[in-house]
């Protein structure tokens, strides 16, 4: 087991990380990170990180743009949107295992689509087909990389 410290892209809270004794950092995402306007200065970030922490975990929000990152959503805009999210992700994650010597890898949550005032998903097709299709997708994502 790994002992990671959890953060957010910001210069003043990773640097309070670097003298944890720890094995690596997990940076959240908070959504705008990866807008094209962002994303570099985002993955020199990173690369900057890989100095101090041997291992990188990067994890994407739970939304973005208001929506939810669901890359199965019924939803048309959602659901693409969630897509192209994600691949921004992997993206920056390769360009980081690329540019550095650090272990890194990428995770997000599956939330499943809406939820019931109970807390309970609210489904409209089976959980086992719902499962399906996000296993399917995650393996698309995976095939599209070489990290966890």
């Amino acid at each position: 087991m790994k002992l990671l410290a959890k953060s957010i892209i910001d210069k003043e809270q990773t640097d309070t990380r670097k003298d944890l004794d720890v094995d690596g950092i997990e940076i959240i995402l908070l959504g705008r990170e990866l807008d094209q306007e962002n994303f570099n200065a985002t993955k020199e970030a990173f690369i900057t990180l890989a100095d101090h922490f041997p291992i990188i975990g990067i994890e994407a929000p739970i939304s973005y743009k208001i929506l939810p990152v669901n890359p199965i959503a019924e939803d048309k805009v959602t659901r693409e949107q969630s897509r192209e999210y994600l691949q921004r992700c992997l993206e920056l994650t390769n360009q980081i295992k690329a540019a550095t010597k650090a272990e890194v890898y990428f995770q997000y949550q599956y939330a499943f689509g809406n939820f019931q005032p109970n807390g309970y998903p609210a489904r409209k097709v089976p959980l086992t087909y719902e499962l399906e299709q996000i296993a399917q997708f995650h393996r698309s994502l995976e095939a599209q990389c070489d990290f966890p």
